[in-house]
């Protein structure tokens, strides 16, 4: 009878130790898998950037205004001709009944390209409407309207990016106001360039950058979680998700450069991290 109780007794104890043992290996395998998303974290370019739109112009503009009233005789230049500073622009018929006058010869104060003539042959010009605008292209600059708090942000000589149609153009910031306009509440920069596919009146997009890295690994913002404090992305390695706390940097275009925690190539949910713990099994979705 003592055999038999002493039997039962270890039966019973291993049996225990058996259930509780695999009840714990199975603790992780029986976690629903979630559904998620993944990329392989790629390196490549990313800066901090303020973004603006301005005006192509020439470094040096001139209108051309006659110096007395009177009715156009004819231009003497045409729009898109070089002229030289004191090229002789427009004549104008400044007689009056009973009384002629030599023609009021108009000329251009600097040397350029006339790009616009605005009078017609027989109309009467006044000193305050001016007959031509010559733009010297040979320097060409955006002038763009910066808000207030973002004035202090930006230097002279900081790299600049301006977009045309489809394509880029390197550049760097040549002035920017000491002052804010009191009219319009806003401050201008002028950023200084030469290209062949500016000219003086187009309206173009500017890029002034503020820091940049040329090979940082990056992450979507989507990948990002913070918590307490932290900031962490997942990585997914053999099925599961591994909480992988990782410091940032530049942030552009819902984009932050990782400057330490994870490696190039690593796959990282980027659908789905906000609702994923530590050792989660997941199911990557086919994109």
């Amino acid at each position: 009878m003592k055999k038999f109780i002493a039997i039962t007794v270890v039966a019973a104890v291993v049996a225990g130790c058996s259930g509780g043992k695999k009840t714990e290996n199975n603790s992780t395998a029986n976690r629903q898998k979630l559904l998620v998303k993944t990329i392989q974290a790629p390196k490549g370019y990313i800066a901090e950037r303020l973004t603006y739109y301005g005006t192509v112009a020439g470094a040096k503009e001139a209108q051309i205004f006659p110096d007395m009233p009177g009715k156009l005789i004819e231009y003497k230049v045409k729009e898109g001709q070089r002229v030289s500073k004191d090229q002789v622009i427009a004549l104008l018929d400044r007689s009056i009944p009973g009384m002629n006058y030599e023609p009021l010869v108009v000329k251009s104060p600097i040397s350029g390209i006339v790009a616009f003539t605005y009078a017609r042959p027989g109309q009467m010009c006044a000193p305050q409407m001016p007959i031509a605008l010559v733009v010297d292209n040979s320097r060409l600059e955006v002038q763009a309207d910066v808000p207030p708090d973002e004035l202090p942000l930006i230097k002279a000589g900081q790299k600049a990016i301006i977009y045309t149609d489809g394509d880029s153009v390197i550049a760097k910031v040549k002035s920017v106001s000491a002052a804010v306009d009191p009219m319009r509440k806003v401050g201008q920069i002028k950023v200084a360039a030469s290209s062949s596919k500016l000219c003086s009146g187009m309206l173009v997009k500017v890029d002034v950058i503020l820091r940049e890295a040329k090979d940082a690994v990056i992450v979507p913002s989507s990948a990002v979680v913070k918590s307490d404090g932290k900031t962490f992305v997942f990585v997914v390695e053999d099925g599961v998700a591994r909480q992988r706390e990782v410091k940032l940097g530049i942030e552009d275009n819902n984009q932050y450069a990782v400057v330490s925690g994870l490696q190039p190539g690593e796959t990282i949910v980027v659908e789905g991290a906000e609702g994923l713990s530590d050792g989660q099994p997941v199911e990557v979705a086919k994109w």
